[in-house]
């Protein structure tokens, strides 16, 4: 063994110390030599068995190789290694010259290479053996030393290693792939997002894809995004279609918006569907189901809605920024009126709250003795929004303390977005609706 050689070895052995129980391993015998150390792929009864070799100067290196190649051929099969995977056969041969010849098999049951193929996410790695993934990555990056070892550009040569899979992986059906790079990991996110919305055609949220492969090299994080490229409605269906249909009532005003009418269409029900704001977005909600709803799917559940005992009209119903308009609500059968906006984001403001009105009053607003018109604003400078206008008409008064005053110092915070409440609220109570949209000048 040469000098250099050498000190590889002991920066391995420092670098990738050897993981797992303590195990007894003897030398191979000739019942080993004919029957498990000469099968790649098998399996018997329950069980699929994985083999691996690995040949060193030193044994701990060699049985490093050998059980980090018999995970590598158990991951393309079963995705992840299960947290029962068990190395129960293991040994070793002494060359005459040298090198340790290793050898160590994986045993997993059937369905426990079923479970972790089909577990995503989190459910993964939970059964997942983070033990024996990180003897597989001590594997990998043996592996990338020893074949740059004797490069000058050792680096250059690492990196290209490590990210030989960049914009190479396969792109499945109906999925749209999206890399990024950036100096921190939500740079090379919001990169790769940017790419996927170019290719389809919308604005794409992080919640909508799952991370392929991510890697930080040289202080540069590299990331592939996956992003289904199906309608929401098609992927809801999918979703919830075992969901039995029961007698249901859903809410008045979920049930008029266009998202939840072309719903009931495709599933032939009427669920009770709920919204629900969580991790900064919102998601629909049917029972124990939910999926995250992007920008352009939420504008589809605000309507326009007239009713014989309140009405609402804007001066103008579509807009450009910085144009003025003014908003007038008649009251049919008298009673307390409500006046609310509602941003594309789920923020939901009142203008007035429970103010007396007699049967066939109109309210105009702005008003005052200046009677200035409201101006349109865009919430993002340079992209359209669409604003609903709502009013709420009652016999008595109702409490609405949960929400602010539109132009309140808390308007635009995360403890705004209450439209989920918002449509509690409504029940069945007398609104009628509006939308305007707004462009850019």
């Amino acid at each position: 063994m040469n000098y250099n050689n050498f000190i590889f070895i002991l920066l391995i052995c420092f670098l990738f110390p050897i993981q797992g129980k303590s195990l007894t391993v003897n030398e191979c015998t000739g019942k080993d030599k004919e029957s498990w150390m000469k099968t790649i792929r098998a399996q018997g009864g329950a069980w699929k068995f994985f083999l691996g070799k690995g040949e060193n100067e030193i044994k701990d290196i060699a049985f490093l190789k050998a059980e980090g190649l018999a995970i590598d051929r158990l991951k393309k099969e079963c995705i992840l290694p299960h947290r029962n995977v068990r190395f129960v056969e293991r040994c070793y041969e002494k060359k005459l010259f040298g090198d340790y010849v290793a050898y160590a098999r994986a045993s997993v049951k059937h369905s426990e290479c079923d479970q972790t193929r089909a577990a995503k996410g989190s459910r993964g790695r939970k059964i997942a053996s983070l033990e024996l993934l990180s003897v597989h990555d001590k594997y990998i990056n043996l592996l990338n030393e020893e074949k740059c070892r004797d490069r000058e550009d050792k680096e250059q040569c690492l990196k290209e290693i490590e990210l030989s899979w960049y914009r190479k992986l396969t792109n499945k059906k109906n999925s749209v792939l999206g890399y990024g790079q950036g100096e921190d990991l939500d740079e090379a996110i919001d990169n790769a997002l940017l790419e996927i919305s170019k290719v389809v055609g919308n604005k794409v949220d992080k919640h909508e894809t799952s991370i392929l492969k991510k890697t930080e090299v040289a202080e540069t994080w590299y990331i592939a995004l996956s992003y289904k490229n199906i309608s929401f409605v098609e992927k809801f269906v999918s979703l919830v279609k075992k969901i039995s249909c029961s007698k249901q009532k859903q809410n008045l005003f979920l049930s008029k918006s266009p998202l939840i009418v072309e719903l009931n269409d495709r599933l032939k029900c009427k669920h009770d569907y709920k919204l629900r704001r969580r991790n900064l977005g919102w998601y629909l909600v049917l029972k124990n189901k939910e999926l995250f709803l992007p920008q352009y799917e939420f504008n589809k559940l605000f309507i326009g809605k007239v009713n014989k005992a309140v009405s609402i009209s804007t001066s103008k119903s579509k807009l450009e920024e910085g144009d003025s308009f003014n908003i007038k609500v008649k009251s049919k059968g008298g009673g307390f009126v409500s006046l609310f906006n509602i941003y594309e984001t789920g923020e939901v403001f009142y203008i007035y709250k429970n103010r007396k009105v007699s049967s066939g009053k109109e309210i105009r607003y702005p008003e005052g003795k200046s009677n200035k018109d409201l101006v349109a604003g865009l919430l993002i400078p340079g992209e359209p929004t669409q604003d609903m206008y709502l009013v709420l008409q009652t016999k008595e008064k109702v409490g609405l303390d949960r929400f602010d005053q539109a132009g309140s110092e808390v308007n635009k915070s995360e403890r705004n977005k209450k439209f989920d409440e918002f449509i509690k609220l409504l029940g069945k109570k007398d609104f009628a609706s509006t939308i305007i949209k707004i462009d850019p000048n």
